[in-house]
């Protein structure tokens, strides 16, 4: 996959995607945020190209032309922010942005949280403008057709997991080392 812009490495960010809807992203980044939030400071981020209502009690934070940012509150309903901030998140943002505008959003993000924090992020477009410090694409095992974007996105992950009711995924080979993901894949 050839990105038309610019990649930026991001190596406190830890980035999923998937398949479809429906094959474990949020349950596989809540469980990964889980992990680590008793340690560092992790922040949730969904990312997405549609506009979802606003059902909870998130905050609009930052907006621009095409893009806004929703932090999530603690006692948010059962979305997928607020079933971060349950599993651990410090905070938890929702970023409805088209690829075109991420960087932007990305930006702006950056004004509410630190550097030194690090990120669980649920996106698949992200992967088109960062190079994160681990990229899990969730396979679903069912799947009789794979989109050629899919297959793209395959290529750039660090770990392919597959999902058929539960994740295949080695939690002791994701490590935290100062705020930089790290994938062990000979552990």
């Amino acid at each position: 996959m050839m990105s038309k812009y610019k990649l930026a490495t991001v190596p406190s960010l830890l980035l999923i995607a998937g398949e479809h809807q429906n094959v474990g992203k949020t349950t596989l980044a809540c469980s990964i945020i889980s992990k680590f939030s008793g340690i560092h400071f992790v922040i949730g981020l969904k990312i997405t190209p549609h506009l979802h209502a606003n059902t909870g009690n998130a905050v609009l934070v930052e907006s621009g032309k095409n893009w806004k940012i929703l932090e999530e509150s603690p006692d948010g309903n059962n979305k997928d922010t607020s079933r971060m901030m349950k599993a651990g998140a410090k905070k938890a943002f929702l970023m409805v942005s088209e690829t075109e505008n991420l960087e932007t959003a990305i930006r702006a993000l950056y004004k509410h949280i630190s550097q030194n924090d690090i990120i669980v992020c649920e996106s698949a477009g992200l992967r088109e403008i960062i190079i994160p410090g681990i990229f899990i694409f969730i396979k679903d095992k069912n799947s009789v057709y794979t989109s050629n974007n899919d297959n793209d996105l395959m290529n750039l992950a660090d770990v392919i997991i597959n999902f058929n009711n539960s994740l295949d995924l080695n939690f002791n080979k994701i490590k935290v080392i100062g705020n930089k993901w790290v994938y062990y894949d000979k552990i």
